[in-house]
């Protein structure tokens, strides 16, 4: 709340500050409104004008049962990067061998995508997959073959799979098989 009190302050003061310097204002050839030089220092230490939707995290931030699943189905990798986005009230971590995972509120992964032409962790699919799908996708011979999981909300889940003629697969919200697609 302390951030959008900051954002919220600093935006009032920038346009407070474009308002009162309107009679300093250049333009350019091209006809653009450029603000005045104090305007455009402003904006530039404030990240452009606006309120901020997202910013840069910790892994200490991000919901403890997430942390855990992390923790445990990635114990050879490292954290490169966790961004906060604040509207979404989600967490996007970034692993350095390229995965990328995105957390919600509540702690749940609901998007986990392994890096280009590599698949997930068995581990990681047996933590966020429903039990029918990781069944489901055992038996269909795709299990190894899994590059990324979206949950969606309320709906299902739809997993990708790497090197098929069917690369998408979509499963109701119990884990059972409803359709696959290109």
């Amino acid at each position: 709340m302390n951030n959008l009190k900051s954002t919220i302050i600093t935006l009032t003061l920038i346009m407070s500050l474009w308002a009162n310097a309107q009679s300093d204002t250049k333009t350019s050839s091209s006809n653009t409104i450029m603000p005045p030089a104090n305007i455009q220092a402003a904006i530039k230490i404030q990240g452009g004008p606006g309120i901020a939707i997202s910013g840069t995290s910790t892994f200490q931030k991000i919901p403890t049962d997430a942390q855990k699943i992390i923790s445990s189905d990635y114990p050879n990798t490292s954290i490169t990067n966790v961004s906060e986005n604040y509207i979404k009230q989600t967490y996007t971590v970034t692993l350095n061998d390229g995965t990328i995972i995105t957390i919600n509120s509540n702690g749940k992964i609901t998007n986990i995508k392994a890096p280009r032409n590599t698949s997930l962790p068995n581990q990681i699919l047996a933590d966020i997959l429903p039990p029918a799908t990781s069944i489901h996708l055992a038996e269909a011979g795709l299990l190894n073959s899994v590059n990324e999981v979206k949950h969606i909300q309320d709906h299902g889940t739809m997993v990708m799979i790497l090197d098929t003629p069917t690369p998408h697969i979509l499963y109701d919200i119990d884990g059972t098989f409803v359709i696959t697609y290109y």
